[in-house]
C-alpha cells in the first residue's frame, strides 16, 4: 500500500508540470520602453537608464548582462534608442572595479529601433 501511495506522488510530482501551461510557472516581468538616457560600463554588463514613453515619466535603470542571451544576439542599446521589452522583477549590481555604481533590472528580451 505505501509503495503504491510514493509511486502515485512521484507519477504526479513528474505529470503535473506537463499538465499546466508554461505561463503558470513563469515569473512575472517587468514591461519597459523609453529611451535610452545614460549607459555605463561596469564588471557585469552595461548599465542604462531608460524614460518611459509614458506618463509618469520615470527613468528606470536596466544592465545589459555579459554574457546573457541579449547580449550574445544584438548590439547593445545606446543612448537616444527607443527599446521595447520585459525585464527581470529582480536587481543586479553594476560593479566598476571593486565599487558598486548603482542596481538595474536585468533585461530578459528586448526590441529596438536602430
Amino acid at each position: 500500500m505505501k509503495l503504491k501511495i510514493v509511486v502515485f506522488l512521484l507519477l504526479l510530482a513528474f505529470a503535473a508540470p506537463f499538465s499546466f501551461p508554461d505561463a503558470a510557472f513563469a515569473a512575472p516581468g517587468l514591461s519597459i520602453g523609453g529611451t535610452v538616457l545614460f549607459q555605463y560600463v561596469c564588471n557585469t554588463g552595461l548599465l542604462l537608464y531608460i524614460k518611459s514613453a509614458t506618463p509618469p515619466y520615470a527613468v528606470m535603470p536596466l544592465m545589459w548582462l555579459w554574457g546573457e542571451l541579449p547580449f550574445s544576439k544584438y548590439i547593445p542599446p545606446h543612448p537616444g534608442q527607443q527599446i521595447l521589452g520585459v525585464a527581470a522583477p529582480t536587481v543586479v549590481p553594476c560593479v566598476l572595479g571593486y565599487v558598486p555604481i548603482g542596481v538595474g533590472f536585468p533585461i530578459l528580451f528586448h526590441g529596438s529601433s536602430i
